[in-house]
């Protein structure tokens, strides 16, 4: 009856251990944050820039979300209402190698998307007026920071968080040009043997010009 009862108990115990350990490693799965947010659709654009003087081509899969009115309880800016919320999900040679570092890859992937750059996503034309209600055109946008190289991409390794950075346009009446302002940084700690690709885009950098 001993055995028995010993049995039927380790058999329970299993269980439990089992249920809990696939619980956690489904929250693992989910909790990346190369996940697009709710109507916006997954497209992949080819992007050729410059770095360091070479010339690279890249395809970038992301997706983007425009409000119609500004979107409040966002990740890393709840109480700001936010525009349109970008999720570059990764980074793929096209044609050439991929730069050496994947800071590199990111930040020029940036400047392609910025308003103030490439705008690739049609953002300039929407930027209000500095002095006009509503004065600012609010974007967020979440790039890997914690990455990983495979199949020639650059992606999130470890379904860790993301960089994200929440930044305010307008446009300055007396001479037409974009002035930007980041608002908020969430800049998350890499582990384990995740590069850390950084979180210092600035969208008042201009992009590398190809020789």
């Amino acid at each position: 009856m001993r055995s028995k009862f010993l049995a039927a108990l380790s058999a329970c115990l299993c269980c439990t251990i089992m249920l809990v350990t696939a619980q956690k490693a489904s929250a693992t799965e989910t909790a990346g944050c190369a996940t697009c947010p709710g109507g916006s659709t997954e497209t992949t654009v080819n992007v050729t820039f410059c770095s360091m003087g070479t010339s690279y081509n890249v395809d970038v899969t992301y997706c983007s979300k425009r409000y119609t009115t500004p979107q409040t309880g966002l990740a890393c800016s709840p109480l700001r209402g936010i525009d349109e919320y970008t999720v570059i999900k990764k980074v793929c040679a096209s044609g050439t190698a991929l730069p050496p570092t994947d800071a590199e890859t990111l930040t020029a992937v940036f400047c392609k998307l910025n308003p103030m750059g490439g705008d690739l996503l049609g953002i300039a034309s929407l930027i209000p007026y500095c002095d006009t209600a509503p004065n600012v055109f609010c974007w967020q946008i979440a790039f890997p920071k914690c990455t990983a190289r495979t199949g020639g991409c650059i992606v999130v390794c470890d379904n860790s968080a993301c960089c994200i950075k929440t930044i305010e346009y307008c446009r300055v009446r007396s001479t037409g040009l974009l002035s930007a302002t980041v608002v908020n940084t969430c800049d998350p700690t890499c582990t384990g043997s995740c590069t850390d690709a950084g979180c210092a885009y600035n969208p008042n950098t201009a992009c590398e010009t190809c020789p």
